[in-house]
């Protein structure tokens, strides 16, 4: 009795690759809770812009996290 072998190594792939971008996806939306957290904590909410564009973007295998405010580097970082 021969042996059939089913190639389902592209659907298997297109899975993988799916469960990739949910993780990355998850870990961005994670680490944006938390840096909006540590804002909060640390009291540096005047307005509230900073903390409300903080954001995150998955490109290939990597997540970003950041935002637009221009004055949001003095907060990371400091002034001195």
């Amino acid at each position: 009795m021969p042996v059939v072998f089913t190639d389902n190594s592209p659907e298997t792939l297109r899975e993988l690759e799916w469960a990739s971008k949910a993780a990355l996806e998850a870990v961005g939306n994670q680490a944006v809770s938390f840096a909006k957290n540590n804002v909060l904590a640390a009291g540096r909410i005047a307005t509230g812009t900073m903390h409300d564009k903080i954001d995150h973007k998955v490109q290939g295998d990597t997540v970003y996290i950041g935002t637009n405010v221009k004055y949001a580097i003095y907060n990371e970082m400091g002034t001195g």
